[in-house]
């Protein structure tokens, strides 16, 4: 069939293209077209649909990503950008509730206190 009209809309970009439903090529050979535009927008598909089914972790769907140019994921639809986003999103190491300055702090003031009261006691057995 040579119909160019629009019939499907990219389920990763949203991007429209016409995909021929009933031709015996598409439906055999070549089904990812009823649901993306190219095949690594179907890739990138098929990653997210295994992560949100928990049939892949985040690590294994971050990995896989990786893989993908994902430098138009600025232009993908909500869903997917949104999805993309978790996933890639590093886990924040947590901060530390006291700085090492503080720290350092504490010590040098326990470390005089010491030898304050080492002191002291030092000129009480003098007397």
């Amino acid at each position: 069939m040579a119909n160019n009209k629009i019939n499907h809309y990219c389920i990763i970009c949203g991007k429209g293209y016409h995909a021929c439903d009933s031709c015996m090529e598409i439906r055999e050979f070549t089904p990812w077209r009823l649901l993306a535009d190219k095949p690594s927008c179907f890739q990138i598909y098929m990653i997210l649909d295994k992560y949100k089914k928990n049939l892949i972790s985040k690590d294994e769907a971050r990995e896989q990503l990786l893989h993908h140019d994902l430098r138009e994921k600025d232009t993908y639809k909500e869903s997917a950008r949104k999805l993309v986003d978790e996933i890639l999103d590093e886990p924040k190491k947590p901060r530390r509730k006291r700085p090492v300055v503080e720290t350092v702090n504490t010590v040098i003031e326990a470390t005089t206190a010491q030898n304050t009261e080492l002191q002291n006691t030092d000129m009480n057995d003098c007397e």
